[in-house]
């Protein structure tokens, strides 16, 4: 039996992957596209893997969205997301034409040494950071996102860095990541990535992609500021060493 562009045992594979990486998604506000796409490679291609996930982040972003609206931050939007859309579409150009793989070593670096950095330093103690750094860390949020669908992890250190607190910087987050993922939406079918089979692939595992959602969002709840802290540098290490690694 095949379910889109999966085989009914890679499928219960899908269920336990996309179930796990949108429970980070939930508890952290991103990561769920990283974790996602590192492991789906396992069973498809990354030009079929990537519209996929997309499909599955837009539907998260819409449901934590909608939970967390009343909780964004607007005032840090206008210093992140038009830089974002920048970086966005030079990584659409990067995903279609070029091999990148020494760009996302580079960002992959970038992030092991902002983790390192951290509890070194004792950032979270330091004033936060100026919003022009909000340009550099906006880019290369979307140029991750466009490329892997993973634009998260730059926007996280960022709002991190603004001393945004836990339940703010998940919904800021989420509201970049729908309008990237929107944007995202409409290149990817530029690039004839999106199909009705990539769509129906995504609706079936659209279910558990709630069901993670929801646990997420019930340990985030639970968590507190010093934990939280600790959860969003354990995912950053993680998505770090994988781009390092290479996907």
């Amino acid at each position: 039996m095949q379910i889109g562009w999966l085989g009914l045992s890679n499928y219960g594979w899908a269920i336990l992957i996309i179930t796990f990486a949108f429970i980070v998604r939930g508890v952290v506000g991103f990561g769920a596209g990283m974790i996602s796409i590192s492991l789906l490679l396992l069973l498809l291609p990354i030009k079929i893997v990537v519209p996929i996930v997309l499909c599955l982040e837009l539907l998260g972003s819409l449901t934590l969205g909608a939970i967390d609206i009343k909780q964004i931050y607007w005032k840090e939007l206008h210093s992140i997301w038009p830089f974002t859309l920048v970086g966005l579409g030079l990584g659409l150009y990067f995903l279609s034409n070029i091999q990148s793989q020494y760009l996302m070593i580079i960002l992959g670096c970038l992030l092991l040494a902002y983790v390192v950095t951290v509890p070194l330093c004792k950032l979270h103690n330091v004033p936060p950071i100026h919003k022009p750094w909000g340009i550099l860390f906006g880019f290369i949020g979307g140029v991750m996102g466009g490329m892997y669908g993973t634009g998260g992890p730059s926007l996280a250190a960022y709002l991190q860095q603004r001393h945004l607190p836990p339940r703010n910087l998940r919904a800021t987050i989420q509201f970049i990541a729908l309008i990237d993922n929107v944007v995202r939406s409409v290149g990817y079918i530029a690039l004839g990535l999106l199909s009705m089979r990539v769509f129906t692939t995504a609706l079936w595992l659209a279910p558990p992609t709630l069901i993670g959602i929801g646990i997420g969002n019930r340990l985030h709840h639970r968590l507190s500021s010093r934990y939280f802290e600790w959860a969003i540098s354990t995912v950053l290490a993680v998505i770090g060493v994988k781009l390092v690694a290479g996907l």
